[in-house]
């Protein structure tokens, strides 16, 4: 089954991008973090590994590191389309959903360095987001996917590597968030 913030954010993504085929509006920035280029081939080719790199990715960390906090996954995905779409504002960048998966493979890559993934050929997790990366950079060039892969790196450092260093996050969960979604027991 899919993970319930994994399954919202994939919804987005699918509503988003066929509200805009169908000529509804697009939401403009606010929504530019689910948005795919409006082209023939990012819709056959792109959206469609675009959602399987969500569900992979998003419902791994749902499922895994983020199992028993919920509001603390809530809160990188709030902190991820923040800094995707103000980034994306600030660089003129409306279609920033390539921004989105790169910080979430950038996340998922940095706590799962040796995973492979076998579904992309048995590709190690530490490399997977500078695949993307590059075939990211090719098509829509280079802003978009450096927005992602900083915003992945700034929110890993403040969640994760700095709470081991210096013994706090620099973006901690807000408590409102926990009484959205309180944490969970862990299970067996």
């Amino acid at each position: 089954m899919l993970p319930r913030l994994t399954y919202c954010w994939l919804c987005m993504v699918v509503f988003s991008n066929c509200a805009r085929l169908l000529g509804v509006d697009d939401g403009g920035v606010l929504l530019g973090p689910f948005l795919i280029p409006p082209s023939p081939q990012a819709l056959v080719v792109h959206l469609p590994f675009q959602c399987y790199l969500i569900f992979l990715l998003s419902g791994t960390l749902e499922t895994g590191v983020f199992a028993s906090d919920p509001a603390r996954y809530s809160w990188m995905l709030f902190l991820f389309w923040f800094f995707v779409t103000s980034l994306g504002a600030l660089l003129r960048i409306q279609e920033t959903s390539s921004a989105s998966t790169l910080a979430f493979a950038w996340v998922w890559s940095r706590l799962n360095l040796l995973q492979r993934i076998d579904t992309l050929s048995g590709l190690e997790g530490r490399w997977l987001p500078w695949i993307l990366f590059w075939f990211e950079w090719i098509p829509s060039g280079l802003i978009s996917p450096s927005v992602g892969v900083l915003v992945g790196c700034v929110y890993h450092v403040s969640a994760f590597v700095w709470p081991r260093r210096f013994g706090r996050e620099l973006l901690p969960t807000p408590t409102f968030f926990y009484k959205l979604w309180p944490r969970r027991s862990a299970r067996r």
